[in-house]
């Protein structure tokens, strides 16, 4: 699954970026697109089911608490962000095995499941909470990531 927010037809903006310097320019994208991608994790943070009691495999809160971003700038000047539900490491699910004796999947720290509960299954209904806060906040997004573009680069000059 993924989305996509272009901004386009701020070829004035565009300009300006390319009159400072490279390290500054990818520093102000970089700060635009971690503003937009926080304002978006609130949301989807906001929208995930959330058992109603712990039980002995899975924590309250476990999808909630591993949804993560990053900010990659590539060479070639383009900024994306990233917003997943992060899964444990090898060595952490390795650690639990050992420890417990007990497959990884009864790992309450685990949340592997979040495809389950944004998807579904056969046998149990989707309960998008992704989908529907990139869809809610996207035009948001894009606005707060061009005012602090704009912000960033009025200082910069």
């Amino acid at each position: 699954m993924m989305g996509e927010i272009k901004i386009s037809g701020l070829s004035e903006l565009a300009q300006r970026m390319q009159d400072i310097a490279r390290k500054t320019r990818n520093q102000s994208a970089r700060k635009a697109m971690n503003v937009g991608a926080s304002a978006l994790k609130e949301e989807i943070k906001h929208r995930v089911p959330i058992l109603k009691e712990t039980v002995p495999h899975r924590r309250k809160g476990t999808i909630k608490r591993n949804i993560r971003s990053k900010t990659k700038v590539q060479r070639n000047g383009q900024v994306k962000t990233r917003i997943w539900v992060k899964s444990l490491s090898g060595k952490k699910v390795s650690a639990f095995k050992q420890a417990t004796g007990k497959s990884a999947a009864l790992n309450p720290n685990d949340p592997f499941y979040w495809w389950f509960v944004e998807f579904g299954t056969a046998k149990m209904p989707a309960q998008p909470f992704m989908r529907p806060s990139f869809e809610a906040k996207k035009e948001a997004t894009a606005k707060v990531i061009v005012q602090t573009l704009k912000g960033d680069i009025e200082k910069a000059r």
